[in-house]
């Protein structure tokens, strides 16, 4: 079964608000959504022991807009010469694991030789947003700076000073995915 199956299947339990009762299809729908990304948690759905589970349309909308969290950097730095494999998964890694999202899902933009000034000058410096449809706060945000910052400063040599990052927090109808918008 794969995951496209399962995301079909919630659009369809979602829009007809519909009552999971098959304990086979249910289960399976528990390992994908909770187990295999990452978003096993101390739900009322994971606790329960007795069939059937009743997943409602408000929690299928809530774990379909746990997804999509999209960074895009753009600095002045030549990228000719650098390993920028190692940024994109640390990149990938540290959104992930700070918004709490599973790192299938997150997308790494990274582009080098950006005309950017800052300050009027054109030292190294560097521009990123990220949009997520949910998971951000003020808090995640802090820690998603700080992060990024520090692999800005440490892999391309651009000072935390320099470095901008705004934050998107949209609505799934906002972001298009496989043809079609969450």
């Amino acid at each position: 079964m794969s995951l496209s199956f399962v995301l079909n299947n919630l659009y369809i339990l979602e829009h007809k608000c519909l009552t999971v009762t098959n304990n086979y299809y249910l289960f399976i729908l528990l390992v994908y959504l909770f187990v295999d990304y990452g978003k096993f948690e101390s739900s009322r759905i994971v606790k329960s022991v007795g069939f059937p589970f009743h997943i409602t349309c408000r929690r299928i909308q809530q774990l379909q807009s746990e997804t999509m969290p999209c960074l895009n950097l753009s600095t002045n730095v030549a990228l000719d010469g650098v390993d920028t494999s190692s940024i994109l998964s640390e990149a990938t890694s540290t959104v992930a694991n700070i918004i709490g999202k599973p790192e299938a899902y997150v997308m790494i933009v990274l582009k080098g030789s950006v005309p950017i000034s800052f300050g009027g000058n054109e030292q190294p410096a560097a521009y990123g947003e990220l949009v997520s449809i949910g998971g951000l706060s003020p808090d995640v945000n802090k820690k998603l700076s700080a992060a990024i910052a520090s692999i800005l400063e440490t892999k391309l040599s651009v000072p935390k000073s320099r470095f901008f990052l705004k934050f998107y927090d949209t609505k799934g109808s906002n972001f298009g995915w496989n043809g079609s918008t969450f």
